[in-house]
């Protein structure tokens, strides 16, 4: 996997206006056969859809897991997905109870509802962490 990585804006002249690329080696979290597990964290930067896909078994295996997931539409474009596609594998993985928590309005969306708000926002920068569980 490559990771782009850019600088971040501040008032600091960047040393670079060029993105670096990175090469990370990845494992699938099912390789390290966890078992059952209680709660799942993810926040990375795009990379959210290939880290569910490479933890399927582990979550079959969770029937109580809870899962807070970063989603952000900007990221999940630059990784060639589309906004949707986050709560849509969620929900594919058994996930479908879900709450997003829009920590600017501070308020509680379904995902439906956030992905409107995701399509309606002119900044492009709006995102949200999503509360997942089986139903």
């Amino acid at each position: 996997m490559t990771v782009s990585l850019r600088p971040r804006k501040s008032s600091a002249k960047p040393l670079s206006p060029d993105p670096i690329q990175i090469w990370v080696q990845t494992r699938p979290l099912d390789n390290f056969q966890l078992g059952n597990v209680g709660l799942i964290k993810i926040d990375i930067q795009g990379g959210e859809i290939e880290a569910f896909k490479g933890m399927r078994e582990t979550i079959k295996a969770s029937p109580k897991a809870k899962v807070i997931v970063e989603w952000s539409p900007p990221h999940l474009k630059s990784a060639g997905h589309s906004a949707g596609e986050l709560p849509a594998l969620l929900s594919d993985l058994g996930l479908g109870c879900m709450i997003a928590l829009d920590d600017f309005e501070e308020t509680q969306w379904s995902a439906d509802q956030m992905l409107s708000a995701f399509k309606s926002d002119q900044t492009g920068r709006k995102y949200c962490n999503i509360l997942a569980q089986r139903a």
